[in-house]
């Protein structure tokens, strides 16, 4: 595998990894209510999205291997039109 694309699903598992010690234990009530969790997991997957799209402008083919990329990708793009808080209920199936 290419080290470029090597270097980005490095960057991807980051913030993967943060958003997952983020919310463990929390449920999404607690998670709707703490504006500092919501803003911090929203960066993460903001993070998330923007490595993994850098993956796919270098070779898409691997982006198939990835799964969850479309969702991922998805709410970098939400985020960014919206620049506000969302509700992941509606995002993530």
């Amino acid at each position: 595998m290419d080290e470029q694309i090597l270097k980005h699903v490095y960057d991807a598992v980051q913030p993967a990894n943060k958003i997952a010690r983020f919310v463990e234990g929390k449920t999404f009530e607690e998670y709707n209510q703490d504006d500092f969790l919501r803003s911090a997991v929203e960066r993460q997957f903001e993070m998330l999205g923007e490595a993994l799209n850098r993956i796919k402008k270098i070779d898409p083919v691997v982006m198939d291997a990835i799964r969850g990329h479309r969702g991922a990708i998805s709410l970098m793009m939400a985020r960014r039109r919206t620049r506000g808080a969302m509700d992941f209920r509606a995002r993530i199936h």
